[in-house]
């Protein structure tokens, strides 16, 4: 078929001009000087050059009428600066990008926000003392329950105890919780502490039933009487005991001074008292001062 118009059936013409609508090429038949339409390819004259389209038209029009309908990407979709294609039309790519980022958890929840491409590593930071010894019983940190006791505010057995010289130690029942209302005690009969029941001036008295007097007696004193190679008072001295005894188990009694340096002698004791004499080298008026000291029971 040489050069010079072309007409073509209706059907064929119809399509043709959809196909390079779709291309966005205007058609009209008569100026351009199509050589021949085909069922399978277009030949035309561009120019003065004969083309040929390879394709069919059915095939052309297919994948045209698919590129200009399909596609649903969306900018949120894609990564910030990559490009697609959506129903024909360009689609840039909003998602940004988040690099790598360290959390350490605390008290409040801390979000990675949605909408962003982790193109890096989201580190959440462990530690190797979260385990349920370390935690209160009754409380759970991130899905571990806690089974450490809390004593706090109570009071409770110590079990066992050492001591030396100078102290005797209590040991903490157990590891638990405690603060400064936590009370840890011990029976008297194991740390074999005797309580004292009553006390006054110049003695004490235990609840064991051991009973202690204690003082002074100060008294101006005259020895006429030969004793040996030294002189005694004639009479003797009587000190009533601050608390009577039921058994009298020790006394003692020491000079405190003398002014002819003597000393004192025991005479007799009961339960309520004792006697002394007062002894020294020359016979004479002196001011003498004793100390001593019961040991006993009381019960």
């Amino acid at each position: 078929m040489g050069g010079g118009l072309l007409r073509t059936n209706n059907q064929q013409e119809r399509k043709t001009k959809k196909l390079l609508g779709i291309l966005g090429i205007g058609l009209v038949i008569g100026v351009v000087n199509v050589r021949a339409i085909t069922s399978h390819e277009v030949t035309y004259d561009n120019q003065g050059v004969t083309e040929n389209l390879t394709e069919t038209l059915d095939k052309l029009y297919r994948e045209l009428k698919e590129y200009k309908t399909s596609g649903s990407v969306t900018s949120t979709e894609m990564l910030e600066g990559s490009t697609g294609y959506a129903k024909g039309k360009l689609v840039t790519g909003s998602i940004k990008k988040k690099g790598s980022t360290t959390y350490t958890p605390g008290v409040n929840d801390q979000v990675i926000s949605k909408g962003q491409y982790l193109n890096e590593d989201q580190v959440i930071l462990g530690d190797n003392n979260l385990k349920s010894e370390n935690i209160k019983s009754g409380v759970e940190i991130f899905g571990i329950s806690g089974s450490i006791k809390d004593y706090s505010g109570k009071t409770l057995e110590a079990t066992t105890i050492t001591s030396d010289e100078t102290y005797t130690y209590l040991n903490i029942p157990e590891e638990a919780i405690y603060d400064t209302s936590s009370i840890v005690k011990i029976a008297n009969s194991v740390l074999n502490i005797n309580a004292i029941t009553e006390k006054g001036r110049g003695y004490i008295r235990y609840e064991d039933g051991t009973q202690i007097c204690y003082g002074t007696k100060n008294s101006n004193v005259t020895t006429n009487v030969q004793f040996g190679s030294m002189f005694r008072t004639a009479n003797y001295t009587t000190v009533t005991f601050p608390k009577q005894f039921i058994k009298i188990d020790a006394l003692n009694i020491s000079q405190n001074y003398s002014q002819g340096l003597g000393y004192s002698v025991i005479s007799g004791s009961n339960n309520a008292l004792f006697n002394y004499y007062n002894v020294e080298p020359q016979s004479g008026t002196y001011n003498e001062s004793i100390s001593y000291i019961a040991i006993g029971t009381w019960k």
